[in-house]
């Protein structure tokens, strides 16, 4: 039979399948409700006390659902059944979390064009095919968990409930003139910047965020052109910031008016026509010797 239940921003539908001894759950169509956003398929369903295994997306799952802009597949998936994301027009991000499953003839991404995120360590992900179940065009990217852009480093986000940690690649890029970086209200996310400087067009904070960096260079940082703070936004960062000119010293100061917690250490001597160091912004900078 089929069973509601809410999960997370969207009401899922989910259909008990199996044998006796081997029952697992199936993502159905909700014929109610038009799936939207950014959604992370969950990997077991309690019903009535038991938790079942999600191993299946089945028929039509995600039919026409154009409102949705990504998705999680989680491991537990083996088996996405036939037009499941048919006319998923604005779906651009298909992540899955473990092998490769399998696909019934009648194109479950038929039509689509979108980049699928895909673990190179896990199965079947050898071959890739830009056609695969009837997509117009995919584009596949190996991750790991470990994000190399702002798409990756956003995705994490999003799979953080309420407080986890995220680790970037030292190897990757985050300066992005078209990114706004959001913090949603009610999280908690620490990012080890690992010497990279995040730069994205704007900050939105509604939660606490949280920059550490654990890089041998500590060259780690945040620069943004637009920020907005919601009432329960905080910005914190643990390492102290080396500055050298007076641009380096305002851009301490804007964090601080955000509630930042900052130490600075100057490593020259600093000269200019002023320093403004905003109202309700308290700053502790250690001048050493300069």
């Amino acid at each position: 039979g089929l069973y509601y239940h809410e999960f997370g921003p969207s009401e899922w539908v989910m259909e008990v399948a199996g044998d006796d001894g081997d029952r697992y759950a199936r993502v159905m169509p909700n014929t109610t409700k038009e799936m939207t956003g950014d959604l992370k398929i969950p990997s077991t369903w309690e019903i009535d006390g038991v938790n079942y295994p999600v191993r299946e997306i089945g028929w039509g799952a995600f039919w026409n659902c154009a409102g949705i802009t990504s998705i999680c597949v989680p491991a537990s998936i083996q088996r996405i059944e036939n037009s499941a994301f048919s006319g998923c027009s604005g779906l651009t991000r298909i992540r899955f979390e473990g092998d490769r499953p399998s696909i019934e003839d009648y194109y479950p991404f038929n039509g689509m064009t979108a980049t699928v995120y895909y673990p190179p360590s896990k199965g079947g992900w050898t071959e890739t095919d830009a056609n695969w179940g009837g997509a117009t065009c995919l584009t596949y990217k190996p991750y790991e968990g470990v994000p190399t852009d702002f798409t990756e480093l956003m995705m994490a986000i999003g799979d953080i409930e309420e407080t986890g940690e995220i680790t970037l690649s030292p190897t990757g890029s985050f300066s992005d003139d078209t990114v706004n970086l959001v913090i949603s209200e009610g999280k908690s996310v620490t990012i080890d910047l690992q010497g990279q400087v995040l730069n994205p067009w704007s900050l939105t904070l509604n939660g606490s965020l949280t920059l550490i960096d654990t890089s041998a260079q500590k060259t780690g940082w945040i620069k943004y052109h637009w920020v907005q703070a919601g009432e329960q936004g905080h910005l914190s960062f643990e390492e102290t910031r080396h500055i050298s000119s007076i641009a380096e010293f305002d851009e301490i100061c804007a964090l601080n008016k955000l509630g930042a917690t900052l130490l600075a250490k100057m490593d020259s001597d600093i000269e200019g026509w002023w320093c403004i160091v905003p109202a309700g912004v308290s700053l502790a900078l250690d001048l050493d010797g300069h």
